[in-house]
């Protein structure tokens, strides 16, 4: 397994609950996706200077292949999709960029149902969201303004 550090602008491999290599990125990083067939990471910059870009780094040898600016603030969320083929990032400007995803050496890829990887959360315009809120906590009045009458009789 790998993870980033916010703060230390490091990618870490852990191996049985410890951290056992530390490979120096030079920036703050906010988010690591591995490409399939491990040969490369996608990691969402989240430093001051140069927040919101994708570095794209090569694995094993941990030389950085790329570099783009996607974004004005820094990476949230990244996801690639279930061919491989689009990376998709979210970030705190309230955007979405994507990439398309060319690989050089492609190769069959095994695609099953079963492990495609489904997120718990979704995005909807914030105008919406606080309509439903405020609509939800009409409803819990209504129940409780239900429950006092009926106490009554």
């Amino acid at each position: 397994m790998f993870c980033c550090g916010v703060k230390d602008g490091a990618i870490h491999q852990v191996l049985d609950e410890k951290c056992t290599q530390k490979f120096e990125i030079g920036t703050s990083l906010s988010q690591l996706v591995m490409l399939s067939g491990k040969k490369a990471f996608f990691a969402g910059v989240n430093s001051e200077n140069k927040p919101g870009s994708i570095q794209t780094i090569l694995y094993p040898n941990w030389a950085k292949l790329s570099e783009t600016q996607l974004h004005s603030a820094g990476v949230t969320r990244m996801c690639i999709t279930f061919e491989h083929t689009f990376l998709f990032s979210a970030s705190l400007d309230g955007t979405i960029a994507y990439l398309q995803i060319h690989d050089k050496d492609p190769r069959k890829k095994e695609i099953s149902i079963l492990n495609a990887q489904t997120t718990s959360e979704i995005m909807i315009p914030r105008a919406k969201r606080d309509n439903l809120i405020k609509y939800i906590n009409e409803l819990r009045t209504q129940i409780e303004i239900h429950k006092t009458s009926r106490q009554r009789i």
